[in-house]
């Protein structure tokens, strides 16, 4: 019972943060989780491929547009090897951590803090629990690396307050390692260091020459973590094909559909008018969290100069909580703090040292917003006491009310989260204007039309046809949704619509060999094999997107009687790994055709070598090698294919 007691607040605060996140135990992976779970090769390795979590790749694949974040890695990897790619768990585990971390946070506040009501800390915690706009980083399971990192953070802010109050060196390393946890969890746990900082500096009652050390520890911490970061993206560990790939035509990365302003500002005058803006927006979602969605990419939010009243608004009222911050910086420290503390956290996300991914996204006030909470319970709490209402638990009652608001609306907020699906269909109807929102849930209801049967079949082709036209009236700067409405005109019947759409792709696009692949497709498709072979070249010319161009530019040439060109084209493209049997099943057939025996055996060798479970090509070699009488080998592959289980 003492136990309970003495420990209270931190089994209320971790018990909260479960029942408010208990509805997405049920829920499947959605959005970005195939970044880390169902498009990652690495993690689906479970244990095996623990080691290469920690090789930093950048590439075309999915699992290849992922910061460096092994400690994040890790944790997907060992659950996968533990239960499989079972989404229950991977959301029971957000669930859990994020309840640890607030149980943390709420010990970390009564450290900070130690002379003032025991109560404060707990409730500023409890907003923290509950807010809205967490939602996006316990729900979604990708954002574990949020999760991960505020607590490493977190951790090490303990243990470097108590290096503050006794100067053990000791304290520093373990405070050093669990920073260095925090930033290999996700990089924007590097801001916490700056807080370490500020409590060295500012907070506490530490003498000078701990305050001293506290400061230059803080920098030292600073210097090993960019020193890492300067490590992992160095050619010992960071394998960056995003180069090669554009030179091949075959990644081309639009960051603007997620962050317009690097490409559509002129001056820092306007970013800076944009970074002020940002800052209401948040302010906004924090004090009124209605409207939240999952993407704020190009054009959701249109960008404003200088001109516009809203950035002036903004810097007004970011001039009074920097007035606020000198002003009570002695006579309320923890309010000064969390103003603070708020600055620093979002301090990266305001695009003015780096361009971050996204415009701006919920996840990016997931640490910041801890600032908040602490000014605004202690804040109204030194205004209650200056109104001598502290005896009459109003502080208590009035952020109960707000707090239990703010929980149901989480829990609302979570149904949005249940799939990829749900999610496009719930934020839809306020992501009218947002290209990549609309692109996703064409994409989506194109792969759900070859899935489902009954009268839901059309709905699905019309809004695939539907969003992929409306993104393409938004902006005309991405690349899939040209493709992907083309293809599916294509397929239903209508290439004439297509046709201008894959010429238009070759404008907007010319360096990429994707459109000139697409228009080859088009022209065979209308029996147009001179034209259609002209457009395989120049998709080869402008890069390798896929050997399907030399396979195609193949079958043209035999279409027009060359079939020694059509052998000689998908000699060049072998080397370049054929994702298909039928490239070595067509590259074979020519060549005995030419009377090329040998060669058509070597080609269909290399064949069941990629695809050793292929019958038709055993079925192929052993044609080749009967012809010539080589029944040995005729043996040796027939055995190799009863090992795999095929009967030929």
């Amino acid at each position: 019972m003492s136990y309970l007691k003495r420990y209270k607040f931190q089994i209320i605060l971790f018990a909260s943060a479960l029942v408010v996140y208990a509805n997405t135990l049920g829920h499947d992976y959605a959005w970005d989780d195939a970044i880390v779970i169902t498009g990652n090769e690495r993690v689906q390795q479970g244990w095996k491929g623990l080691p290469s979590l920690f090789e930093n790749i950048k590439s075309d694949k999915v699992d290849g547009r992922y910061g460096y974040r092994p400690v994040s890695l890790l944790t997907f990897a060992i659950e996968v090897g533990t239960f499989g790619i079972v989404p229950f768990w991977a959301h029971l585990t957000n669930s859990l951590l994020y309840a640890l971390l607030c149980a943390i946070i709420f010990l970390w506040l009564r450290q900070l803090f130690p002379e003032y009501k025991e109560s404060l800390a707990f409730w500023a915690t409890l907003l923290f629990v509950v807010h809205p706009l967490h939602v996006e980083v316990v729900a979604n399971i990708k954002s574990r690396d949020e999760i991960l990192a505020m607590l490493f953070g977190i951790l090490a802010l303990i243990q470097f307050q108590h290096f503050l109050r006794t100067t053990q060196w000791k304290a520093l390393l373990f405070a050093t390692l669990l920073f260095v946890g925090s930033f290999l969890s996700k990089e924007s746990g590097i801001t916490l260091v700056g807080v370490a900082f500020l409590v060295a500096l500012l907070f506490g009652s530490f003498s000078k020459a701990s305050r001293i050390k506290g400061a230059l520890g803080a920098i030292g911490i600073l210097v090993i973590l960019l020193a890492i970061r300067g490590v992992s993206y160095s050619e010992w560990f960071f394998a960056d094909q995003s180069a090669a790939l554009i030179s091949q035509g075959v990644f081309y990365e639009e960051t603007y559909l997620g962050n317009p302003v690097a490409f559509a500002l002129q001056s820092k005058i306007d970013l800076l008018a944009n970074s002020s803006y940002i800052l209401l927006i948040y302010l906004k979602q924090f004090f009124v969290p209605t409207g939240l969605l999952h993407d704020y990419g190009y054009n959701q939010i249109e960008l404003v100069g200088w001109a516009n009243v809203l950035p002036w608004l903004s810097l007004i009222i970011q001039g009074g909580f920097i007035y606020g911050i000198l002003r009570f910086r002695k006579t309320i420290p923890p309010a000064s703090f969390g103003l603070l503390f708020f600055f620093v956290n979002i301090s990266i996300y305001l695009h003015i040292v780096a361009i971050a991914p996204d415009f701006i996204a919920n996840r990016f006030m997931f640490v910041p917003s801890l600032g908040w909470c602490i000014a605004l319970v202690w804040g109204m709490d030194a205004l209650f006491n200056q109104l001598g209402l502290q005896k009459k638990r109003v502080l208590q009652s009035w952020v109960i009310v707000p707090a239990l608001l703010l929980a149901m609306m989480s829990i609302h907020r979570n149904q949005a989260w249940k799939d990829t699906y749900t999610l496009l269909q719930t934020d839809l109807p306020d992501l009218t204007n947002c290209a990549r929102a609309n692109f996703n849930y064409a994409n989506v209801s194109r792969k759900f039309y070859y899935e489902t049967t009954g009268p839901e079949k059309e709905r699905l082709k019309q809004a695939a046809f539907q969003h992929y036209q409306r993104t393409l009236e938004i902006t005309d700067r991405l690349l899939g949704a040209y493709m992907s409405l083309g293809e599916m005109y294509m397929e239903f019947g209508q290439p004439a619509k297509a046709l201008p759409l894959f010429e238009e792709a070759t404008l907007h696009f010319p360096q990429l060999s994707v459109p000139y692949f697409q228009l080859g497709r088009y022209y065979m498709s209308q029996q147009n094999f001179a034209q259609a072979s002209k457009q395989f070249e120049r998709a080869i010319e402008k890069g390798i997107s896929h050997t399907n161009s030399y396979y195609h530019y193949a079958l043209c040439q035999i279409k027009l009687g060359n079939i020694e060109s059509a052998e000689q084209q998908l000699l060049v493209g072998l080397p370049h790994q054929p994702d298909v049997p039928d490239y070595f099943m067509l590259l074979g057939r020519l060549q005995m055709s030419l009377g090329k025996a040998k060669d058509a055996a070597k080609t269909l060798d290399l064949g069941i070598q990629t695809f050793p479970q292929h019958a038709d090509l055993y079925q192929a070699i052993l044609t080749v090698l009967s012809e010539s009488n080589q029944t040995e080998e005729m043996q040796r592959y027939q055995a190799m294919a009863k090992t795999v289980g095929i009967i030929l």
